[in-house]
């Protein structure tokens, strides 16, 4: 899940947890460079299966047609596809006929009507599910959303221990709560979809 955290100065950063036992705390430059990350890689899957799904109205072999997606994923920027995050990784992906993942179709005959992009999710170098192209940006918008929340929590805890005079103690206090009154559209991330290759212990987990 996606979270502000406050630190002994009283700045408010973006945290996100990956799991129980590992959260990562984000300054505003690693906020923005997870959000492109992430937007760059659901981008990129939703295109490959634009890519396919072009060339099967153009009825090119299946074959033909993998490889020359595979050889557009080579020549794309090392830099927008690396990770900011070392132990947390996705990978664009086409799913065929609602079936399992594939880089790209290489079976014979033609290519299907069914070709969609989505995110696969790797952490500590194991590939634990899936996020749809939606639910990926839906996180990146919650990155986004709470990415703006912490310099407004920062903001706002300065002027409730200078202004008001509160303790730090009561303003964090203060600045927790306000979570229950802030009216904002939901970001929260849908869980990722555990697959047949996330292995034992893939769960349901948020952003």
């Amino acid at each position: 899940m996606v979270r502000t955290s406050v630190d002994d100065d009283e700045i408010y950063h973006v945290v996100l947890e990956l799991s129980p036992d590992e959260a990562i705390s984000l300054t505003p430059a690693a906020a923005w460079d997870w959000i492109r990350y992430v937007m760059g890689i659901a981008t990129a899957a939703a295109y490959d299966a634009a890519a396919l799904s072009q060339m099967r109205a153009l009825a090119m072999d299946p074959s033909a047609a993998g490889m020359l997606v595979q050889s557009a994923r080579k020549q794309r920027s090392t830099v927008a596809m690396k990770s900011p995050i070392a132990s947390l990784r996705m990978e664009p992906c086409v799913r065929i006929n609602g079936g399992e993942a594939a880089l790209a179709p290489l079976a014979d005959g033609v290519l299907p009507d069914a070709l969609e992009g989505f995110v696969a999710i790797h952490h500590q170098g194991i590939r634990i599910g899936q996020w749809e192209i939606a639910d990926a940006c839906q996180h990146a918008f919650g990155v986004l959303t709470a990415l703006e929340i912490a310099v407004l929590d920062t903001t706002y805890s300065h002027v409730l221990r200078d202004s008001v005079g509160l303790r730090s103690g009561i303003a964090r206090g203060v600045v927790a709560d306000i979570g229950k009154h802030l009216d904002l559209p939901d970001v929260e991330t849908p869980p990722y979809d555990a697959d047949a290759e996330a292995g034992d212990g893939a769960g349901e987990q948020q952003r």
